[in-house]
């Protein structure tokens, strides 16, 4: 899979830090980066669960 780099949590600045997933709970924002560095040619999905 991509890796996701966090960079801002709650609206707060973050020294970035990289996951393979990340646990979102209610109220909580994040923003991420994804290098999507994986063959362009196939399809990739991104998925959510509340």
């Amino acid at each position: 899979g991509h890796n996701m780099t966090v960079v801002e949590a709650d609206g707060h600045y973050v020294e970035p830090f990289t996951v393979k997933n990340i646990f979102i709970y209610s109220g909580e924002t994040y923003s991420i980066l994804v290098k999507a560095e994986q063959d362009p040619s196939r399809n990739y999905w991104m998925t959510t669960s509340v």
